[in-house]
């Protein structure tokens, strides 16, 4: 009533092993590779740069993501209402934006409000945050809480 298990069919000569064919997939690994340059532009920073390996969440001594978003909120609150924009005009660039943070922000240890130089919009805020946190991410701006909020200097 047991199974009894087949027996090993025997082979008169060894298999020959198969070439692998690459060209069987090249439509697969043509989709591949422009999947991954369209990621590239959209996910423009390796997980190499900066002073840690690009991890999520990234942690910032005693500054919580709380304390940013308060600091940002605070910003926010100071904007000036902004005209309408054609949408087909270009955007600012974040590298540019990065630049102007670099050159406004000082080994003396200031709040956001402070940095940013008034009248600004909303989307200036956002602009400033943006650099702001990447420069962070980068090394290169430092961040720290003390009994006023969030203050940043260069590191």
């Amino acid at each position: 009533m047991l199974p009894v298990p087949d027996p090993e069919p025997d082979y008169e000569e060894a298999m020959d092993p198969v070439e692998p064919t690459s060209h069987e997939y090249r439509a697969a690994i043509e989709a591949l590779s422009m999947w991954q340059q369209e990621r590239d532009r959209l996910f423009f920073r390796s997980p190499d740069v900066g002073p840690d390996p690009y991890e999520l969440p990234y942690t910032l001594s005693n500054v919580s993501p709380t304390d940013l978003a308060r600091a940002f909120e605070r910003l926010l609150k100071k904007a000036q209402p902004e005209q309408m924009e054609h949408l087909s005009k270009p955007r600012k660039s974040l590298a540019d934006q990065m630049e102007v943070v670099l050159l406004a922000i000082s080994f003396e240890w200031r709040s956001l409000e402070q940095l940013v130089v008034e009248p600004f919009t909303r989307s200036d805020a956002v602009y400033w945050f943006l650099a702001l946190l990447e420069l962070i991410r980068l090394g290169q701006v430092r961040a720290r809480l003390n009994e006023d909020g969030v203050e940043f200097a260069r590191a």
